[in-house]
């Protein structure tokens, strides 16, 4: 068995040095011992996949964790070493942004699926319960034709002798090396000469897929819910992207939401507002009865406890429901009525109001 490696003495860092000091102690190195400037000399080619294989078990938390603990790389089915045979693409990795290229992804099968959004719609009285609830939503699957080959039956592919094989091209720049999806085969490797007519040589088709999600407690409007691996499928051997539903939460005349907490308003008459009263308020669960005291005055916020929204997941309770008053004014009062609205603005000193001008607007000013 080959002796293992030092690899915190390799990259020239302390057990204990931080994540930012790993990265840049790897792109110094690397820069330096980078094959293309330095072909030929096999000693530096050599200590370069070292620093690549390094920094690639360093770099990763829970493979750091294990090489910690175990003074061994995790098995990982030998990834380490096919990063380490091709140095271009770990070169690329470092410079790849500066010039547009970003990281190569080797194959395409190695790629994710696409990603798929889906919107729902619920109600104000869901968001205190919670829900499961139906989607339906267009995803990318393999086709049943060709089992996601893209080529007909009975046909075969071909490699691309573009990039032979490998689906990419490397590119050279001075001294710096980028690798980019070859343009020929589209980063797949091969060529496809007789496409499935089925999919049209794209080895997958949209079809419906129906999902039950679940939408928690307490979620606000414009949340994105992300469902692992429920995406479009991607190219034979990637695993398949993710579901995101954003979820919004459909307005209910009448209330507000602020938070957790419910905002609604209700009228009250001017006799209950002097005398008090017991009313019945609307709330998302029913009406409920709330006391008004004697004396309320206008624009007064009384506060119904529980009745609001509970916190995201049900942690820490329900919001409340604050339910403004507001004075009804009737527009129409009778003969009888007037009478018992003189006799009371007489009782107040008040025997400058007439019944006949006014007086309804002149107990509104006093509630203002």
């Amino acid at each position: 068995m080959a002796e293992q490696l030092d690899y915190y003495k390799v990259l020239g860092v302390s057990r204990s040095a931080s994540a930012d000091e790993i990265k840049r102690a790897y792109r110094k190195l690397a820069h330096e011992l980078h094959p293309d400037k330095n072909r030929g000399d096999k000693q530096t080619e050599a200590r370069f996949k070292q620093v690549s294989r390094a920094h690639t078990v360093l770099s990763d938390p829970q493979k750091r964790a294990h090489y910690d603990r175990f003074g061994q790389e995790e098995p990982i089915g030998g990834r380490h070493e096919q990063a380490a045979q091709h140095v271009e693409e770990i070169f690329s990795d470092l410079f790849g942004d500066a010039f547009g290229g970003g990281h190569s992804s080797h194959t395409a099968s190695s790629r994710q699926g696409p990603n798929v959004r889906h919107r729902v719609t619920i109600s104000l009285q869901e968001v205190v319960t919670g829900l499961r609830k139906d989607v339906t939503f267009q995803r990318l699957e393999v086709c049943e034709i060709c089992n996601g080959s893209a080529a007909a039956p009975g046909t075969k592919l071909r490699k691309c002798t573009a990039c032979q094989g490998r689906g990419e091209v490397r590119l050279v720049r001075g001294f710096l090396a980028m690798v980019q999806e070859c343009s020929a085969c589209d980063g797949r490797g091969y060529i496809i000469p007789n496409p499935c007519k089925s999919c049209r040589g794209q080895g997958r088709q949209s079809k419906p897929r129906n999902f039950n999600i679940r939408i928690p407690a307490g979620i606000e409007d414009g949340t994105m819910l992300r469902v692992h691996g429920e995406g479009s499928a991607g190219p034979p051997g990637a695993p398949r992207g993710d579901l995101y539903v954003a979820v919004h939460v459909q307005e209910l005349e009448g209330f507000v939401r602020q938070g957790r907490d419910l905002l609604c308003e209700t009228s009250i008459s001017y006799a209950q507002a002097v005398l008090g009263a017991k009313i019945e308020v609307p709330t998302l669960e029913g009406k409920v009865s709330m006391t008004v005291p004697a004396g309320t005055q206008p624009a007064t916020v009384f506060r119904l406890r529980g009745k609001g929204f509970p916190a995201l997941e049900r942690r820490g309770g329900r919001g409340d429901q604050l339910v403004q008053v507001a004075l009804k004014v009737p527009k129409h009062v009778n003969k009888k009525q007037r009478e018992l609205l003189a006799a009371y603005a007489h009782a107040c000193g008040e025997d400058n109001v007439s019944c006949d001008k006014g007086f309804l607007d002149k107990v509104k000013e006093l509630f203002q």
